[in-house]
């Protein structure tokens, strides 16, 4: 029989002091991961926020203009469907029957890709009042009155029809005014 003269002992104290210097670095790694974890989901729900609240102000700036273009779009093309002695009853006046022909010819040939452009468009022109930007040096004037145009060429729909309609029997009753 041999006696331990306690070299084992060594031996295991290492162990363990490899063993618990093991478990502090993974402790640390693990408390690393974590952190870069919760940072990431904290960003992710930040933006997630932001996101919807864009979304939210997008919505309500947006849904009033879409709902007045589909009102625009539906008299008009309603009108336009009609046969001609009920259009006559309905508007008296020739010339704003025309106008509402050429109304519904303008408004049909506006895409929806297009009618998103437009408002798009409108909705810069609006910011950059509320904004302004110095000029730039390139900027003609033939361009700025394009870009002024179509700015204006959404809401001008509406306010035709607004217009043509006093001057008929037609009734509307629309939600948003």
């Amino acid at each position: 029989m041999m006696m331990d003269n306690g070299s084992d002992d060594q031996w295991c104290d290492d162990d363990y002091t490899d063993e618990a210097s093991e478990f502090d670095r993974l402790g640390k790694i693990r408390k690393n991961q974590f952190h870069t974890v919760g940072y990431h989901e904290g960003l992710s729900k930040g933006q997630e926020a932001a996101v919807q609240e864009g979304f939210t102000n997008g919505f309500k700036e947006s849904v009033s203009v879409g709902y007045i273009w589909g009102l625009v779009r539906g008299v008009s093309s309603a009108l336009a469907c009609l046969p001609d002695g009920l259009k006559e009853k309905l508007v008296e006046s020739l010339e704003a029957r025309e106008k509402f022909q050429m109304l519904y010819t303008s408004v049909s040939s506006v895409s929806e890709k297009d009618a998103l452009g437009l408002y798009r468009d409108e909705f810069l022109c609006n910011q950059s009042k509320e904004h302004p930007k110095p000029a730039e040096e390139n900027s003609t004037s033939e361009t700025l009155s394009n870009h002024i145009s179509r700015c204006n060429r959404l809401c001008g729909y509406s306010e035709e029809l607004k217009v043509l309609l006093q001057s008929s029997a037609i009734e509307v009753h629309s939600a948003v005014e």
